[in-house]
């Protein structure tokens, strides 16, 4: 026997479910029922323990694509089938019972396909395993009720990934270098080396007095980003009420 694996059904992929049998009923029934009504079309999310009754059986199929079974009474083929021919009383009980197996086979039949099986379906009872009533293994529980009459469907976990696929998350793209950091910023030095002077004349400054080095104006500058060092070199320049520096070049070393 194969090693279970626990692998619990998200609610969004219940819900899938859900939707997609509900709306298999809804087309089988439009096929079987002579007196179709939609309105007595329920498909509801079933409880694993209040789904079986003393006397349900398992019927259903098992294949390459998972396992499905309808959970029901002994008597279920032969009533519904009763319901199918819209005949109340002196039915021959074999002919109902296997009016009613044939739409079983057919809903499971529909269900499959929709899966990707591909092999002929037939009915036969099944053993209620882990793999079909334990949530913590995947199994997925319902109920189905059409015109007054009440089924349990069950399905392990390959049918469920097969009918309702996990959603595919696709990986996050990197941004460029350019977009990651092209809302940050940075502090910028215009560093401009000043010249010698003498130390004489450094002695004694005072406020207002003018110290004149021997760089001329069109000596560049470095410009220094945060902690990094020179990055580049350029020119002073006065760009209406604000300072500018004109670059000619950048630093081999950054």
């Amino acid at each position: 026997m194969a090693e279970l694996r626990y692998g619990w059904l998200s609610e969004s992929r219940r819900a899938a479910l859900r939707a997609l049998v509900a709306g298999e009923v809804v087309h089988w029934s439009q096929d079987w029922c002579i007196r179709h009504v939609a309105a007595q079309i329920d498909v509801q999310p079933a409880d694993m323990d209040a789904i079986f009754g003393v006397d349900h059986v398992l019927r259903g199929c098992q294949g390459l694509v998972g396992k499905l079974a309808l959970v029901m009474e002994e008597q279920s083929e032969q009533r519904w089938g009763k319901q199918l021919a819209d005949i109340t009383e002196g039915a021959d009980s074999a002919m109902t019972a296997r009016i009613g197996h044939e739409s079983f086979v057919d809903l499971v039949d529909r269900l499959l396909l929709r899966a990707g099986a591909r092999e002929p379906v037939a009915l036969a009872e099944l053993a209620a395993d882990a793999t079909l009533t334990s949530e913590r293994f995947g199994a997925y529980a319902l109920t189905i009720e059409v015109g007054g009459e009440t089924w349990g469907m069950l399905m392990d976990r390959g049918l469920a990934d097969r009918l309702a696929p996990a959603a595919t998350i696709a990986p996050a793209k990197l941004v460029s270098r350019q977009a990651a950091i092209g809302s940050a910023y940075a502090t910028v030095d215009a560093v401009m080396a000043f010249g010698s002077i003498s130390i004489a004349g450094l002695a004694g400054l005072r406020v207002g007095e003018v110290l004149v080095g021997d760089r001329g104006l069109d000596e560049s500058v470095q410009v220094r980003v945060g902690p990094h060092g020179t990055v580049a070199t350029g020119f002073l320049q006065r760009r209406e009420e604000q300072l500018a520096v004109t670059f000619d070049g950048t630093s081999r070393e950054e």
